[in-house]
């Protein structure tokens, strides 16, 4: 009876095999179709971006001692990375979400692909338990080693960090990882050029820590067909960050920061939508 049970397994592991195989060819396919017409999009010289502002409506986010919500914070800083975008040309920039509105994580990611979107910044504030730790942070998606890294993803997945680590294993993941084949890279480029113009921008603000680019399981980048980052502009639960995330000026310095990210990563790929820029 053993035997004829593993036998019957084996057989439906072998019919579930093609089915995978179908499931990664389909997936390719329509990595090539929104390739194509984001390509297109480019000769014209108008970059479409998707901009996500974490959280919203009943999902406050995290929450400042100051009584500042993550969702309030983080659509600010999106409209103004908008204004800041559109008001230099040739951007066309979309929201997920421009009001305080809730909208599951994968609705996001499925906004984004309706756009034919180039690019998915996911615009976030950081919390910790602990009310010392500061800092910013830019996150693409693959798969994480670093518990800190585990942790961030495990709060804005809003799962325990047990899930999240055996998320790590379940099928879900591995068919993503079809996605990261093809986005990887170029998102690792896009965190390094936000990160680090973000960084730059807020210069004139003392205890500015760079906490650099990190790789996490972000359920809101999965199923993105472009490439795509997490932005954690602060820690809302550090006093001092908190009351700067209050203030207009801070709010004004990440979004430009988050903007001439966004501008280097195009110049680097099109040298003559820098050229344009210029004239």
């Amino acid at each position: 009876m053993r035997l004829a049970e593993e036998r019957k397994l084996a057989g439906e592991k072998r019919l579930a095999k093609p089915k995978r195989v179908a499931k990664a060819k389909t997936f390719k396919k329509s990595q090539e179709v929104a390739k194509a017409r984001r390509d297109i999009k480019n000769i014209r010289g108008v970059h479409k971006v998707v901009l996500d502002a974490g959280h919203g409506g009943r999902d406050p986010g995290a929450l400042g001692s100051n009584g500042l919500k993550e969702k309030d914070v983080v659509l600010d800083i999106a409209k103004r990375v908008k204004k800041i975008l559109e008001a230099r040309g040739g951007y066309d920039i979309r929201f997920t979400r421009d009001r305080d509105k809730y909208l599951s994580l994968e609705k996001r990611t499925v906004i984004s692909n309706k756009h034919d979107a180039e690019l998915f910044v996911s615009i976030h504030a950081n919390a910790n338990p602990s009310s010392r730790v500061r800092g910013l942070e830019t996150y693409f998606l693959n798969f994480a080693s670093n518990e800190q890294a585990m942790k961030v993803a495990a709060r804005e997945n809003r799962i325990s960090l047990k899930r999240m680590k055996k998320a790590r294993s379940e099928q879900e993941v591995i068919l993503a990882s079809l996605q990261l084949q093809n986005n990887r890279d170029e998102s690792l480029k896009l965190a390094n050029f936000v990160q680090d113009s973000m960084v730059y921008s807020m210069r004139k603000y003392s205890r500015i820590k760079d906490l650099g680019v990190k790789q996490a399981l972000f359920y809101v980048l999965f199923g993105a067909e472009m490439p795509s980052v997490l932005v954690e502009v602060s820690y809302i639960t550090n006093p001092e960050e908190a009351k700067r995330l209050k203030s207009s000026n801070y709010r004004e310095s990440l979004a430009k920061g988050i903007a001439s990210g966004v501008k280097k990563y195009f110049d680097s790929i099109h040298p003559e939508h820098k050229i344009a820029m210029r004239q």
